[in-house]
């Protein structure tokens, strides 16, 4: 991971991220899209964090919009379970 986001730069890596987002969207997202159409779409991990543009690009040619993408999921839980 930290390879990919240290040469972002470079059109190759760029190519590399997009094609795997879009592989990501034609196999999960759009499936799940069609079945649950007015559904969010929340992502969450540090993949998705740390290359959210790219991910944000691949759900605008979709014409979809992510609504939040979440980098470490555990800050909010233990937010909501000590309030």
């Amino acid at each position: 991971m930290i390879f990919f986001t240290q040469n972002i730069e470079h059109d190759y890596i760029i190519k590399l991220i997009d094609n795997g987002f879009e592989k990501y969207f034609q196999n999960y997202i759009i499936p799940t899209v069609n079945k649950y159409g007015d559904e969010e779409i929340h992502f969450v991990g540090k993949v998705a964090a740390e290359l959210e543009d790219r991910l944000q690009l691949t759900a605008e040619r979709h014409k979809l919009k992510i609504k939040t993408v979440i980098k470490e999921p555990i800050l909010n839980l233990l937010k909501h379970y000590t309030n």
